[in-house]
C-alpha cells in the first residue's frame, strides 16, 4: 500500500507539472478559427530542436473574431497565392492572447526556410513598428513550455528570429530585440548568416 501511494503521488506531480505550462493560455483549434482546408502533412518522428519567431507585418487583432478573420485570410495566402500545401506555420498568436492552431506539433511546416522540420510560430501584428504586447510574449513562453512537457520539444530546445537564418527583417526590431533575451535563444549557432546587419537592434 505505501509504495503504490508513493506511486499514486508521483503521477500526480507528473501530471501537474504536464498539465502547468499547457493550461497557461487558450487554444483555438483549427475548426473553432473555420479553417477552410486542412490537408495533414509529414509527421515529425522526433521532437523539435529549434523554434523561429516570425510576425504577419499588418496589424495586431485584439479579439477572437478578428484574429480567426486573420488566420483564414493567412491561409487563403499561403494555400491560394503562395501555392502552399496547407498552412505554413505551426501556431500563430494573437493580440489577444490567444494561441491559433496551424499545423500543430507534430507535423511539418512551411515557414523558414531550410528548417521546416522545426517549430514556426507567427505573431499576428507588425513588430517593427511596436513592441508585442505583454500577453503575447507570455502565451508564447507558455507555449513552448508546454511542447517540452510534452516531449514534443527538446529539452534544450533553441529560439530563433527568422532574420538569424535569412535576409529578412522578420520578426521585426522590437519582437526581435524581445526574444534575443530569453534564455532559449541560440544566434551564435548560425553566425555565417550575416544579412542581419542591415536589420540591426535600434
Amino acid at each position: 500500500m505505501k509504495y503504490l501511494f508513493q506511486f499514486l503521488l508521483c503521477t500526480s506531480i507528473i501530471h501537474l507539472n504536464y498539465a502547468g505550462s499547457c493550461d497557461e493560455f487558450e487554444s483555438v483549434t483549427r475548426h473553432q478559427w473555420k479553417s477552410k482546408v486542412f490537408r495533414p502533412r509529414a509527421q515529425m518522428v522526433l521532437a523539435a530542436e529549434n523554434v523561429f519567431i516570425h510576425h504577419s507585418k499588418e496589424k495586431t487583432c485584439w479579439n477572437l473574431e478578428e484574429c480567426s478573420e486573420r488566420a483564414r485570410l493567412l491561409e487563403y495566402r499561403h494555400i491560394k497565392l503562395y501555392r502552399f500545401l496547407d498552412f505554413g506555420y505551426n501556431f500563430m498568436i494573437g493580440g489577444d492572447g490567444r494561441v491559433y492552431e496551424g499545423r500543430g506539433w507534430k507535423r511539418f511546416g512551411a515557414h523558414t526556410t531550410g528548417f521546416n522540420y522545426d517549430i514556426g510560430i507567427l505573431f499576428l501584428g507588425n513588430f517593427d513598428d511596436y513592441r508585442p504586447p505583454k500577453r503575447m510574449i507570455e502565451t508564447a513562453k507558455s507555449l513552448l513550455e508546454c511542447g517540452r512537457e510534452r516531449g514534443v520539444l527538446q529539452p534544450g530546445y533553441s529560439v530563433y528570429g527568422h532574420r538569424d537564418v535569412g535576409c529578412t527583417s522578420c520578426p521585426g526590431r522590437y519582437l526581435y530585440s524581445e526574444i534575443t533575451r530569453w534564455r532559449q535563444y541560440a544566434r551564435a549557432k548560425y553566425l555565417a548568416i550575416n544579412c542581419y546587419a542591415q536589420y540591426r537592434i535600434y
